[in-house]
């Protein structure tokens, strides 16, 4: 960095701190991380064609109104989407946007938008959204991709004996299961012939 350019850095802190009400050295961690960011934003943009991410909108649009989704939940999900590829990662999927700005651009209630966002999160349609940012996916979408993934490994149990004794674990709780949910059935039927028995008795002798 040049004289000048170094002294222009200075400046700029100095003014930033004085503004913040904050010290220098904090300034300049803010001003050194909004230029990595800004860094970051510039090499995603020049990875990104803009017909390929008005393509991805697209595919997730009308995912999610195929998929029968809440009014509300449906302008939660469009508005977000128009922000793809804006995180902070690199990442097309990711979208900048805190909670107060998503009430705004959709119109409902903070509150409302709040609830909204838990629904998508809960239904897969958005993930770790934290920080004010979200990642949009579509539910089952990548599934496939780890299984194929899965199914390439060559060897993938390491411990043989190990694994077996899960899957047995695993039956005996299933069958465990089954037998008490018919002994359950057994015992409510055998309560409601008893129960019809009696009452029949009654009405006869009556």
């Amino acid at each position: 960095m040049t004289k000048n350019g170094s002294n222009g850095r200075k400046s700029r802190i100095s003014a930033q701190a004085k503004s913040a009400g904050t010290t220098y050295r904090r300034a300049a961690r803010a001003l050194d991380g909004q230029r990595e960011e800004s860094e970051l934003l510039s090499q995603r943009a020049a990875r990104m064609n803009l017909d390929e991410l008005a393509e991805i909108r697209e595919v997730f649009v009308n995912a999610m109104w195929e998929a029968g989704l809440p009014e509300m939940v449906q302008a939660i999900l469009y508005v977000l989407s128009g922000g793809l590829n804006t995180g902070r990662l690199i990442d097309t999927n990711g979208v900048r946007c805190s909670r107060s700005e998503l009430a705004a651009l959709t119109g409902l209630s903070a509150e409302v938008a709040n609830l909204g966002l838990h629904l998508v999160e809960a239904r897969g349609w958005v993930t770790e959204f934290h920080d004010n940012e979200a990642r949009l996916t579509i539910p089952g979408e990548e599934a496939s991709l780890w299984e194929h993934f899965l199914e390439k490994e060559c060897d993938p149990v390491q411990g043989v004996e190990t694994y077996e004794r899960v899957h047995d674990q695993i039956r005996e709780q299933v069958e465990q299961s089954l037998a008490d949910r018919a002994s359950l059935r057994a015992a409510l039927m055998l309560r409601a012939t008893t129960s019809g028995t009696v009452a029949w008795y009654s009405s006869r002798r009556s």
